[in-house]
């Protein structure tokens, strides 16, 4: 009996931590729904504190800091978030949207291939993929990630513009004419 009494309290630092560290997380999230995004990054802190390898606390303290414009910062958090679950396509497609915003091309080319690794289905990572390929004038490879947004989401006017983009700088003549005439009806339906 008095081992169980000695193992009882061994563990119960750890359920208070983990009820405080849940009690701080439910007030990190209210503060990212007031928009109150200091109070959030210091809350998300706490719960970090408390609990280093709750990788979702680094992800949400990753959107609070991007939220309030520390991009570099949201980077470094996202980055943290990848190291313990690296499998979470979310924090490679917004770690990349980061990047390309802050013309880190090649670090964003990187994340968001391997967004596409993890979920070939996301026709925006395709499309952002595509517009770091035309910034980087390989017009080809462009093609093919901005032919993949289209197929995945065929509804989305600026994919079709950018590809017209793409196969007026390959000289692709018929294909234009093609994408124009796909594009006026595309936005046609929309209205």
């Amino acid at each position: 009996m008095k081992n169980l009494l000695i193992a009882f309290i061994g563990v119960l630092p750890f359920v208070s931590s983990a009820q405080t560290a849940a009690e701080y997380n439910e007030r990190a999230i209210n503060h990212m729904y007031a928009k109150e995004y200091t109070q959030a990054i210091e809350t998300f802190t706490k719960v970090i504190e408390l609990n280093p390898k709750d990788s979702i606390a680094y992800f949400d303290r990753g959107m609070a800091k991007e939220y309030s414009n520390d991009l570099q910062g949201a980077i470094e958090d996202y980055t943290l978030q990848l190291t313990i679950d690296p499998n979470m396509v979310d924090c490679y497609y917004l770690r990349a949207l980061l990047e390309r915003r802050l013309n880190q091309l090649k670090k964003a080319e990187k994340d968001f291939l391997k967004t596409i690794e993890l979920e070939e289905d996301n026709a925006d990572a395709h499309f952002y993929l595509s517009q770091i390929y035309v910034a980087k004038k390989k017009h080809k490879l462009a093609l093919q990630h901005i032919n993949s947004a289209i197929i995945f989401n065929p509804e989305v006017a600026d994919y079709y513009e950018l590809r017209i983009e793409i196969e007026k700088k390959l000289k692709m003549n018929e294909a234009v004419k093609e994408d124009v005439m796909l594009l006026e009806e595309l936005k046609k339906s929309a209205n």
